[in-house]
């Protein structure tokens, strides 16, 4: 028997962690400020927003503006955090030449037109590359958000039967798909002192999902 868990969102609500609105709205709130080492961090005192930050929720807010009838005519909700995140990296990539999609370049043509304002990046340096930056920075911007808000302490709650689809008498590797962002999977077994494999460890010939032969292990495969 090889045993296979499909996990969707509603598994992290136990736990408390926000969901995909609650993420989204994240992205928009006074409190994240740009550190030394390039990565956005929740302010530990109220004060002076961070320029930085304020000009990557202007340009994603304008982006959402700009896409908002697509999303509400296609699935009747506006764009969430991973929309504006595939967005900004699709622009990012058309900006840096990385890959050919004549889809694309009408849309980033007129995102660019409509964000000349923010050309000049916070520290007042004009660049004929500024939109590169600032998609640059956006992409990191969401993926520092993101990780912050989905970080947490706290055990994870209502995973156990994992632990116990490990134990199961002759079954293969346990397998376990999510579309989640967070990492409540990898915590569970953790915790639990279970060997897994995510798919994101050294490769070796190219790909590497070989693990010592344990007892108990288990696969984890995460949407991109």
């Amino acid at each position: 028997m090889k045993p296979l868990i499909f996990f969707g969102s509603g598994v992290s609500r136990p736990h408390g962690l926000p969901n995909v609105d609650e993420l989204t709205s994240a992205l928009f709130e006074n409190r994240w400020a740009k550190h030394g080492d390039s990565n956005f961090y929740a302010a530990q005192r109220a004060g002076a927003r961070c320029p930085e930050t304020q000009r990557c929720q202007e340009f994603l807010g304008r982006l959402t503006k700009a896409v908002a009838s697509y999303y509400q005519k296609q699935r009747g909700s506006p764009p969430n955090y991973e929309d504006l995140f595939f967005l900004v990296e699709q622009l990012q990539y058309d900006e840096f030449a990385w890959d050919d999609n004549a889809a694309v370049y009408r849309f980033r043509q007129e995102i660019k037109r409509l964000s000349t304002d923010l050309s000049r990046s916070p520290n007042l340096v004009d660049s004929k590359y500024w939109f590169q930056n600032l998609t640059s920075t956006c992409v990191d911007f969401i993926q520092c958000v993101v990780w912050h808000e989905l970080r947490s302490g706290k055990c994870p709650v209502g995973l156990d039967l994992l632990i116990e689809l490990t134990d199961l008498d002759g079954a293969q590797p346990l397998t376990v798909c999510t579309i989640n962002h967070d990492l409540l999977v990898e915590r569970t077994f953790r915790d639990a002192g279970i060997s897994y494999i995510d798919g994101f460890g050294p490769a070796k010939k190219g790909f590497d999902f070989s693990m010592q032969q344990i007892s108990r292990q288990a696969l984890v495969r995460r949407r991109s």
